[in-house]
């Protein structure tokens, strides 16, 4: 609110520092786990970016990576692809083809490709990215880390679980280690490894690593919050199909909003995949004409 408010102001006196607030609130917007609101602000930036001469290129690839991820989660997919493919160009030209910002752009690029179900071409990209960072930034590094992510991600989709599950675990230790256990980044990749834990191994197995989730999440935002609200239903999700405590399910599952939910993770149908997991606990508690 702070933000919006001194945006005015800050616009007739002080570009730079207006382009550098609204990158800054979208990239605590998306550390919140609130998506849809990160993604305004992103847009924002990039449009003012563009009207500003003296905009440096650092500055400039960042708001054009975080403009890339914005279209990314609105679906724009082909025109996230183009704004990564025309980045990693530039970086090219400028940096070099192994310099670590060409090759997290090109772990980006990978990410969107696997949203894109073109997963050879994914894979092609992502093992050079992360075999570079490690050497240029080291194993530990943010950017090297999150480029696993991605490599995690295709795993994950070609229904390699238990290798999915494995990177995402080292992901997690080394974000735990560089930023603490409750950093949102760490949350994001231990509920990640959860995901490919109930697929892979089974609820049971990823039920210790959802609630863990649960409560770092809860400890730093409230019950409102995206991601809060995204772990709940994964969670309920994880009980149902394990076939017990299906009461606590319900309650994880009562009073979740699906607008809040998209704003975590864009689903075209959040409603439909809540009236499912009441159905299915319906179902469980013996009330199935109520689940019908």
């Amino acid at each position: 609110e702070r933000v919006d408010r001194d945006l005015p102001q800050l616009a007739q006196r002080h570009p730079q520092l207006q382009l550098h607030a609204l990158n800054v609130h979208g990239t605590i917007l998306s550390d919140q786990g609130n998506i849809a609101a990160a993604d305004v602000y992103e847009q924002r930036a990039w449009t003012l970016a563009q009207a500003l001469p003296d905009t440096s290129d650092a500055q400039r690839d960042q708001l054009e990576l975080d403009l890339a991820q914005s279209q990314d989660r609105l679906g724009q997919l082909a025109a996230g692809e183009a704004t990564l493919r025309d980045l990693i160009a530039r970086q090219t030209g400028r940096l070099g083809p192994r310099h670590p910002q060409t090759l997290y752009s090109q772990a980006l690029l990978a990410s969107n490709l696997v949203l894109q179900k073109r997963m050879d071409e994914a894979a092609s990209l992502i093992a050079p990215a992360v075999g570079g960072l490690t050497a240029s930034l080291g194993a530990q590094a943010r950017r090297t880390l999150l480029a696993q992510g991605v490599q995690a991600s295709i795993a994950l989709v070609q229904r390699r679980f238990q290798d999915a599950s494995a990177i995402y675990g080292q992901v997690v230790a080394g974000l735990t280690q560089a930023y603490g256990p409750r950093s949102p980044s760490s949350i994001v990749a231990l509920e990640n490894q959860a995901i490919a834990t109930q697929f892979g191994i089974g609820a049971d197995a990823a039920e210790p690593l959802f609630r863990s989730a649960l409560r770092k999440a809860r400890a730093l935002f409230k019950e409102d919050n995206p991601r809060v609200q995204h772990l709940r239903f994964a969670l309920a999700d994880c009980l149902l199909t394990a076939h017990r405590k299906t009461g606590e399910a319900v309650a994880l599952l009562a009073g979740l909003d699906p607008h809040i939910l998209d704003g975590a993770d864009r689903e075209p149908n959040w409603d439909g995949r809540l009236y499912y997991e009441n159905g299915r606990a319906l179902l469980l508690r013996g009330r199935p004409r109520e689940a019908l």
